[in-house]
């Protein structure tokens, strides 16, 4: 009776996740009511806290340290704040973003929890995908996906991202061929109608990061890396040669490209975040190891240009709020990645998926705030228990030899 209720529960907490997931690309791209992403959230952290009071090796203490250590911090840093009021704000986010942690974290150590994170993005990705890109109207030629339905383009961007990623990975390592084949399709697809610069250099340099990391340098290596970067160029010049694409992304392309090569002056956006990274930069010289306060970048900002927002960088918004006290603690989890990862390459061969994973999230932080995000958190978490399970099997094989 015990070992069935407990099967029980595992199944449970495996079919809130997913419940969730769905919850939350329904909510987001479908207009559905909150309710269908907020009652699988809630089980899913009332399951994954009950698992752990039930069984307390799924308690993840290295997850939990690292973003309890970084809400402390932020908690702190609101006695020095220059406006109260505006750095609480960030808490109940980062709250949430801990329940989150911790619950992820503990789910991660069941047998095939990372399977199911994955296969739940993707196959999800795919039905939502493909209606989004049958139901896309402009309201003008330069409209984004997302736009439509008072959605940030970005943020569907990411949506898509995500699966993209983990559809990519598991095509590398020649998993579900039809499925992922057919996820990375639709999602690249949406990126592109989303008008998202950052998700569609994200999905590119997670590409090659994959081949190049992911494999010993060897002829199919290089033919396929090759494959890569004349894929991005067909798909480039087809962006170019159509005007509903152009009009979303090819224009923003281009400026991207005629300002990093100084052809031409800087778009819009990319004059903003500019300022915000200089604004930043100078918040964070005046004081480089506390900080200003958690969100403080927004009120002195806002102050100066009456434009009152984070920073649109993770690096920006967190050296210039927490100092590099706030910034070294959150990027910490990404080290001991790399420690997991570098300890267990030296004794197998190479998993390139990891690497390629932390440089998609360090990428994306270049254009994001994302320290309270749940979506990048996943990534993160994902990544960090990847490495370290690699590093346990590993080390349990070379013992049993």
């Amino acid at each position: 009776m015990k070992l069935r209720l407990s099967i029980n529960l595992k199944k449970l907490w495996k079919i809130s996740y997913i419940l969730y997931t769905l919850g939350n690309f329904g909510v987001n791209m479908l207009g559905w009511h909150n309710g269908w992403v907020q009652i699988p959230l809630y089980l899913f952290f009332a399951l994954s806290l009950f698992s752990i009071c039930r069984n307390t090796r799924l308690f993840p203490k290295t997850i939990t340290l690292w973003y309890t250590g970084f809400l402390i911090i932020s908690i702190l840093s609101l006695s020095y704040s220059p406006s109260f009021s505006v750095s609480v704000t960030a808490l109940p986010d980062m709250i949430m973003a801990l329940l989150w942690s911790v619950s992820v974290g503990a789910f991660l150590n069941e047998q095939d929890s990372i399977k199911i994170i994955k296969y739940s993005n993707i196959i999800i990705s795919i039905p939502i995908g493909i209606y989004l890109a049958l139901t896309f109207t402009q309201a003008h030629s330069w409209s984004r996906l997302g736009e439509s339905f008072g959605m940030n383009e970005n943020i569907v961007a990411l949506c898509f991202l995500i699966p993209f990623c983990f559809a990519a990975s598991e095509l590398f390592d020649k998993k579900n061929t039809l499925i992922n084949s057919v996820a990375i399709v639709i999602c690249a697809y949406i990126m592109l109608l989303s008008g998202s610069k950052k998700a569609m250099l994200g999905a590119v340099l997670f590409l090659l990061a994959l081949n190049v990391f992911g494999r010993k340098i060897s002829l199919k290596k290089v033919f396929t890396i090759l494959g890569v970067i004349s894929g991005v160029i067909l798909v480039f010049y087809f962006i170019l040669h159509n005007e509903q694409l152009y009009n979303i992304i090819g224009y923003r392309l281009l400026l991207f490209w005629n300002t990093v090569t100084g052809k031409t002056v800087a778009g819009t956006s990319t004059i903003e975040r500019s300022s915000m990274i200089f604004y930043g930069l100078k918040l964070f010289a005046q004081s480089p190891v506390l900080g200003h306060g958690i969100n403080s970048f927004s009120y002195y900002y806002g102050n100066i240009t009456g434009f009152y927002a984070y920073a649109h960088n993770n690096y920006i918004e967190l050296v210039s709020t927490l100092g590099l006290l706030g910034l070294g603690w959150f990027y910490s989890i990404h080290f001991l990645t790399i420690k997991y990862y570098l300890r267990a390459k030296k004794m197998v061969a190479n998993n390139g998926k990891i690497i390629a994973y932390i440089i998609l999230i360090l990428f994306y932080d270049i254009a994001m705030v994302s320290y309270s995000d749940t979506r990048v958190i996943l990534l993160i978490l994902c990544t960090y228990t990847m490495a370290r399970n690699k590093f346990l099997v590993v080390t349990r094989s070379m013992e049993d030899k």
